[in-house]
């Protein structure tokens, strides 16, 4: 895990290609932590820069958002989710 900010902690990566990162993080914003989902991109002096692409999930919601992306895993394996 590493930090993006003073109290991100990131807990996983996807590596598209060289230059883009999709980030999953922790993050806290007025003192809730949230996970966020990010892509990152590298600039032209190598330091990762976030986009505006992504989502942030809040603690109620991480739930059920994993539940979808374990339905959305069966479906693209071909089989029935539900």
């Amino acid at each position: 895990m590493t930090a993006i900010a003073s109290k991100d902690i990131t807990v996983g990566e996807i590596v598209k290609d060289e230059n883009n990162i999709l980030l999953i993080s922790i993050r806290e914003f007025h003192g809730h932590k949230y996970c966020d989902i990010r892509k990152w991109f590298r600039n032209g002096k190598g330091h990762l820069i976030a986009t505006n692409s992504g989502i942030t999930v809040s603690r109620k919601s991480i739930d059920e958002f994993i539940m979808h992306i374990k339905n959305a895993r069966v479906a693209l394996s071909g089989e029935e989710a539900f």
